[in-house]
């Protein structure tokens, strides 16, 4: 392909993904349904017009998102409401800031609100996993179960429920 293609392809995924996302704003939905919308109004050419670092990015924030969602409406019912509010104060930090968020402990500090405190680990503790979900499943569910527990005990949680986390996110991320 030459540079002339190269720049009249690029402007086109621009104008694509410019289309849609006006439409996704004018559907009332949720930034990250974009590349939804994108794939719906492109059908199969929006594949391979994805930029991947902003679909991984989303990806990953998505699967944090509903993990942690599933997680706490399961287990901390009372809190579900707290964590749609802590989320959407911490959505628009880097992944990477996610799983850092309980090494440093100060995420959720200050935030206004109460529960923060005991959902930011467990928010900390999903992002964690999704990002290392290749490396957790390529490994025998012994040794990713063990790898897991090891990462929630390094955040604060009991022995019991860092089992727990790794029975759960083992069942989620394809690795029981």
């Amino acid at each position: 392909m030459d540079a002339q293609a190269a720049a009249r392809a690029k402007a086109h995924v621009r104008e694509m993904m410019e289309n849609a996302a006006a439409f996704t704003e004018a559907l009332g939905l949720p930034r990250e349904k974009m590349f939804t919308v994108l794939s719906v109004m492109y059908k199969d050419t929006v594949v391979a017009a994805q930029p991947a670092t902003v679909t991984s990015t989303d990806a990953l924030k998505n699967r944090i998102f509903q993990l942690s969602e599933e997680y706490i409406g399961t287990k901390m019912k009372a809190q579900l409401p707290s964590f749609h509010t802590l989320w959407e104060r911490i959505k628009t930090l880097p992944v990477e800031a996610l799983d850092m968020g309980m090494q440093q402990r100060a995420p959720s500090a200050g935030l206004g609100f109460a529960g923060s405190q005991s959902l930011m680990p467990v928010v900390s503790l999903i992002s964690w996993a999704v990002i290392n979900q290749s490396s957790l499943t390529a490994s025998t569910p012994e040794k990713a179960k063990e790898a897991i527990v090891k990462e929630a005990e390094s955040r604060g949680f009991p022995r019991s429920q860092s089992y727990a986390f790794a029975l759960y996110l083992q069942s989620r991320l394809g690795n029981s």
